[in-house]
């Protein structure tokens, strides 16, 4: 493999680019919730339970398949077979690794949402109830969903033990995917591209300003040459006399009007 200078890392600052982003994740998804939350009630009759399942389903499923979108070039690739198909890449060789790290980021939304709603509490307190009268509408309070609720809590913070003990194995994946030569190679390629935009964006200034110039210099030679064979008066009757000779003529030969 072709040497790489690696002195490029000692200006490089690492940005700790997917922390971010899954903190992000985690920001929005709570402040989903929270939003959610002020019209949130526990009503004590038998659809509550399908209401609170689907209540934790329905975002989490939006949310992954939203990733999934923006990840499926990642696990797809379009494979020439006469005509436009996709062939997962895991079945190819080498890619197994990588089609796994998509899939996690693809489910991460969706179980930090399940997360939540858990840590909360009385989402699945209110579905794990099973106290309700056959005739009973009544709306249940947090008193008489004590016991659920730790129950919730204590099952939120078992799954989110597991993700981070999931996290902890993509990052080892992450590792093992990738040799430092091929990680820093990733990098330097990042920084050159970086660099040939930047170096791209002073070409097309440079010559934005070298054109205005030019035409700024084209107008000053016209100026000059008009003010030289006469100035405006010059101008006047070169270019205004002749129009205005040709609309007094069809005047004059116009019928008069009714």
């Amino acid at each position: 493999m072709m040497g790489i200078p690696w002195n490029f890392l000692q200006n490089s600052k690492f940005k700790t680019r997917e922390l971010v982003q899954s903190i992000t994740v985690v920001i929005v998804l709570q402040a989903t919730e929270l939003l959610t939350e002020v019209h949130f009630t526990c009503q004590c009759n038998s659809w509550s339970t399908v209401f609170v399942w689907l209540y934790f389903a329905m975002p989490a499923v939006g949310f992954s398949t939203f990733v999934w979108s923006l990840q499926q070039r990642k696990i797809f690739r379009t494979k020439s077979c006469g005509e436009d198909c996709t062939c997962i890449k895991c079945c190819t060789a080498g890619q197994m690794c990588k089609c796994i790290l998509s899939c996690w980021k693809m489910l991460y939304p969706g179980l930090c949402w399940i997360v939540i709603l858990l840590i909360d509490g009385k989402y699945a307190a209110c579905a794990l109830y099973r106290g309700c009268q056959e005739d009973s509408s009544a709306e249940l309070t947090v008193k008489d969903l004590a016991y659920n609720i730790l129950i919730s809590k204590t099952i939120g913070f078992v799954v989110l033990a597991a993700i981070v003990l999931s996290y902890l194995i993509y990052l080892l994946l992450g590792s093992c995917c990738q040799s430092h030569e091929g990680r820093y190679e990733k990098i330097y390629r990042a920084q050159l591209k970086k660099d040939r935009e930047k170096l791209a964006m002073q070409y097309i200034k440079k010559c934005s300003e070298k054109r205005a110039a030019r035409y700024e210099r084209e107008v000053e030679e016209e100026t000059k040459d008009i003010l030289a064979g006469g100035g405006l008066g010059h101008l006047l009757q070169v270019e205004v006399r002749p129009f205005l000779e040709g609309a007094a003529q069809s005047n004059l030969t116009s019928p008069p009007p009714d």
